[in-house]
């Protein structure tokens, strides 16, 4: 009698597959992170890039050095300080943002690749000591620059480099 009794509440002999299914460990439960590729490393990169470039111009004090600390190579972060800081000692400020496209990269080899969007800049001003400054130039454009695979990741190592563009803006 136990055994039938038993065999009744584990569902036996109605002939279904006594088997009993493992129950899963929280380890099987919760995916692993996926892995970024090159190409999103890069566009996080670029994307990262362009964002320190319009907060430190929208700031009115001058940047700091480390503002593009885990983007950019010291070369690239020098340069982009200097300009900043002319920009701000000539008593101008940036109001608004950019607004950066579909990133394409093309991986180059030995840790290099060449990193590009179109950069529309319409809705990112230019004051000076509070008047707004008139800019022929200002719309969608490419943006182009060229990073390099370090140990810390992928940093930007060349700016502006606009002989290079690909892309149709």
């Amino acid at each position: 009698m136990a055994a039938a009794l038993l065999s009744a509440c584990s569902g036996g002999g109605d002939g279904a597959d006594d088997t009993a299914l493992p129950v899963p460990t929280a380890a099987e439960e919760t995916p692993e992170p996926e892995e970024t590729s090159e190409e999103e490393e890069l566009e996080k990169v670029f994307r990262s890039y362009w964002a320190a470039v319009v907060e430190a111009e929208a700031k009115p004090e001058p940047p700091t050095p480390d503002m593009l600390d885990g983007i950019a190579t010291d070369d690239v972060r020098e340069l982009e300080f200097n300009r900043i800081r002319n920009l701000k000692e000539s008593g101008h400020l940036r109001e608004g943002e950019v607004e950066v496209g579909d990133v394409t990269v093309v991986l180059e080899g030995e840790g290099r690749a060449l990193v590009q969007a179109c950069v529309d800049s319409t809705n990112w001003d230019l004051f000076r000591e509070g008047e707004k400054v008139e800019l022929g130039n200002q719309g969608i454009g490419p943006s182009v620059v060229r990073a390099e695979s370090v140990d810390e990741g992928w940093l930007i190592s060349e700016i502006r480099l606009f002989d290079e563009v690909t892309i149709s803006c």
